[in-house]
């Protein structure tokens, strides 16, 4: 230390000032190292999060993803399920075209892949059960016969994915809902708040907006009970789900152009 300091003393005051330069440019570099990895830049595709909500039956997890690029708390919020029919898997292939895209300006997108993986698994419907979680939520259920396609189960919620997705609704609390089937081919009609979602949507997609009809089989009431949009409507009035039927075959530019509209729906046009 000492002849350190009686070097420093005698340095001519070029060489100090060198000195100096060279140790406040080793400072700069270490701050700004240290706040890039305090405050990464936000990843503007695929997931910033995700966040495992519930297991299937069989034991896979239940993932919601944090879209890149969003906004969180915006009030342009959306969540997009993929599929919650293991026989219906285009809508996967949109939410994974979606990630590449990321969310919209001032937007805050979420996405649940597969709701179902348990179906997707063995190219069921219903879940490893045989319960169609499509008609497993409380809101209007109503028991059904044992083995028909879309068995609603021995009780309402009586099944994990089912707790899953109402866990992950309860969590983001999206303005809007969007989930994905087969194999109609439109825009169902919109129940929620937003009356116009459904034009909207079909605009942007190229599908008809209609509502989809009742059940031909299967159900005492011929029309829908326990489904996922029943129940987020009456818990959310706030909110809107809607149903966006996919054609049975979906082509790539189709695809395409469905994350765009995922993408756009959350800002009203």
């Amino acid at each position: 230390q000492f002849y350190f300091e009686r070097y420093h003393l005698i340095m001519p005051s070029q060489i100090r000032l060198s000195y100096l330069a060279v140790a406040g440019y080793l400072t700069f570099i270490g701050l700004t190292i240290a706040f890039v990895l305090a405050n990464p830049t936000p990843a503007q595709s695929g997931c910033i999060e995700t966040i495992t909500v519930g297991k299937s039956n069989m034991g896979f997890d239940i993932e919601l993803c944090h879209v890149g690029g969003s906004h969180f708390g915006s009030k342009n919020s959306l969540l997009v399920i993929g599929s919650i029919h293991g026989n219906e898997p285009a809508g996967k292939k949109v939410v994974d075209e979606l990630l590449k895209l990321g969310a919209g300006e001032n937007t805050d997108i979420w996405v649940i892949r597969d709701a179902n993986p348990d179906g997707s698994l063995r190219a069921t419907r219903q879940n490893f059960n045989r319960v169609d979680l499509n008609r497993n939520f409380p809101t209007n259920w109503l028991p059904s016969k044992v083995g028909a396609k879309t068995y609603s189960g021995t009780n309402p919620a009586s099944e994990p994915e089912t707790h899953a997705l109402m866990k992950a609704l309860d969590l983001v609390k999206p303005a809007t809902l969007i989930t994905i089937h087969q194999p109609y081919g439109l825009v169902d009609c919109s129940k929620g708040k937003d009356q116009n979602l459904d034009e909207r949507l079909a605009a942007l997609t190229g599908l008809p907006a209609t509502c989809i009809p009742g059940e031909m089989a299967d159900s005492p009431t011929n029309t829908y009970t326990g489904t996922i949009t029943l129940w987020f409507n009456n818990r959310y009035p706030d909110a809107t789900a809607v149903a966006l039927e996919l054609g049975g075959q979906v082509s790539l530019q189709q695809i395409s152009t469905y994350a765009k509209a995922l993408k756009a729906i959350p800002v009203p046009l």
